[in-house]
Parts: structure tokens; sequence; C-alpha cells
């Protein structure tokens, strides 16, 4: 099933844009048995990763691992700030194994408690919890995907009153999604157009701002994979190199610049795009979200290798952006939060 869904969401992503599945895909492309033994592991950290099968997500701390329930089994899980809910996006219960609707749910860490969202149903791209664990912001389509492509919409979903609400703005492939630390933005990679109009679609990926009171949606940058910081002062992102338009390397323009499309840049950018510099160059991909410390002074990040469905893992200090290798070949990390 796990495969299965896998190539669900590679063949959305591939509709989408071929820098999209580098930049985006957001688990392991196959069911992989990682090594229980060789799990990341952090001092005085909560890590969320993908686990050994058929146990498929596991919070570990340094000396502690905690199986969550097989039901939570699918991609696109997500923590909250204090590590007490966890959100995913699974299949329908009780639906046959071809379909490709999928619910929102949401497991209690402390209580043991699975609560199912079955009036949300749709064909995903990414979701992710609020720092409060009280909402989930996801993307989303009503149909599934064909050979035309899908059409993404950004949404939001209060778990106490029910409540959705869609950003219309904010829509057309919406990509990877991360919340501000309060809960009142939320940043989201999409989909942009040539240089040429609407029907001029570039490979580039923008960085926007939805602000969820009044719904405005601001670009401030090109990329993907985006991830706020806990303290709110930074946005981490996969780049884009610029480059000229008579580089022999494949390139796409926006807003009148060129891009590489298939060279890579780890970059921090503040949330209102006025300032940006480069952590790491990157060799490799497909690359999944940075992950945060709670203290905002390091990241994870992460190198897949979509043959086997593992990563190599860098610690990557925000300050001097020194990256140091400090997994090989592990299961990926979906969040970080302090160890109770």
């Amino acid at each position: 099933m796990l495969e299965r869904f896998f190539k669900a969401v590679l063949c959305i992503c591939t509709c989408l844009s071929p820098s999209f599945v580098a930049l985006v895909l957001s688990g392991p492309a196959h069911a992989q048995k990682y090594d229980p033994n060789n799990l990341p592991r952090l001092p005085g950290a909560e890590l969320l990763v993908a686990g050994y099968a058929p146990e498929r997500h596991l919070l570990t701390t340094e000396d502690r691992t905690v199986k969550l329930p097989d039901s939570l089994s699918e991609a696109f899980v997500s923590i909250s700030a204090d590590g007490r809910i966890v959100g995913c996006v699974r299949p329908v219960p009780g639906s046959p194994s071809h379909d490709q609707r999928r619910i929102i749910s949401t497991y209690s860490v402390k209580d043991g408690r699975l609560t199912d969202h079955l009036e949300i149903t749709g064909f995903w791209g990414s979701a992710t919890i609020s720092p409060d664990g009280e909402k989930m912001a996801y993307v989303t389509s009503d149909s599934p995907p064909d050979h035309f492509g899908v059409h993404l919409s950004l949404r939001l979903l209060d778990f106490k009153t029910g409540k959705v609400q869609v950003f219309s703005d904010a829509s057309g492939n919406a990509g990877e999604i991360s919340w501000s630390p309060d809960g009142r933005r939320i940043v989201v990679d999409m989909e942009s157009h040539g240089d040429h109009g609407v029907n001029d679609r570039s490979e580039i990926r923008t960085i926007r701002i939805v602000d969820i009171e009044t719904g405005t949606v601001s670009e401030i940058g090109v990329g993907g994979t985006p991830s706020w910081s806990p303290s709110g002062d930074w946005i981490a992102y996969v780049g884009y190199v610029p480059t000229g338009r008579a580089d022999s390397q494949p390139w796409s323009s926006h807003a009148g610049r060129y891009y590489a499309t298939g060279a890579f840049e780890l970059r921090l950018m503040s949330p209102d795009g006025t300032h940006s510099r480069r952590l790491m160059r990157l060799h490799s991909g497909p690359n999944l979200k940075p992950i945060w410390s709670p203290d905002t002074q390091t990241l994870l990040f992460q190198v897949m290798d979509p043959d086997t469905g593992t990563v190599d893992i860098y610690i990557v200090d925000v300050a001097t952006g020194k990256a140091t290798k400090r997994f090989k070949n592990v299961a990926p990390v979906y969040g970080w939060t302090v160890a109770r």
C-alpha cells in the first residue's frame, strides 16, 4: 500500500513540473525496511521519523523509541511544537486499496487516541499540523491526477470547529507548506508562470506567504520546500542557482531572471523576502524539507537516495553555514521537538 501511495505522489509531482519532484517529495520513493539499530537520535531531542516495516513512524529520543500506530503508515506526517499531537494524511478507512482518496487524522501521543476527520477527503499533496496542534494546513484536489496534471489548492481545517478555509489566491499546484510559529501565516511553494503570461509554464517554483486572517498572498522569492523557523525570523528553503540564459545547463525564467533548474542551494530568507543567504550548495536530489531545531540554531538537511528510500542527514549550523554529515542511510526525519 505504501509503495502504491508514493507512486501516486510521484505521479502528481511529475504532472506539476520536473523540478517539483526534486524539491518537494515528502517521503520514501518506495517501501523500505529501515535498520532499527540505525535510527536518527539527537541529545535532548524528540524526532518524528519514518520507522521500520510494519511500524512506519516512530518518535525517537536519545535513549527511547515510541512506535506510532500502524494506521499512521503513510506520508505527510507532522508534529505539533510541543510534541503532543501528530497529524497525518492516510487512506479512507475501509476503502479499497486502489482508492487514492485520503483523509486527515490526528493522534494524541499522550492519550494514544486517533481521530479521523472523515468529512474531509481529497487527493493530496502535502499537509502540516499547526504549532499548537489545533489546525491542519493542506494542499489537495477534489479529483485525481490525470495526464493533464492536477490542480492543488491550499486549504486549512480547524479541528475544533470543523471549518475549512480555502485560499483561492494560493491555488494552482500549491506544493510544500509550513506554519509561522504564531500560527497566523503559512508559507507555501507554488508553480509559477514564465515571462510570457499564464500560458507560459515555468519550471520555477515561487515561495509565497499566506495571511490566514485576511487571505492575502505575497510572493517573497523563488524555490521550494519552505520551512519556517521556530523563532519566526527565517524561512529555510531549497533555492535555484541564478544563471545566464546562454548557459548550456537546463534553465527557466521568472520575473526576467534566469535560473538553473537542475542545480540547487540550501538558503535562508527573511519572511518579508528582503534578506536571503546561502547555507550550502547542493549536488544531488531529491531533497526533503529542512527540519529546524526548536532553538533555531541548527537545521537537519536530508538528501534522499531514491533507489533505497534512505537519506543522508546533515546538521547545518545556521550562524556559520557549516554542514556536518551526522547520519548515513537512515530513515527520514519529519519533525524535531524538545524531548519530554
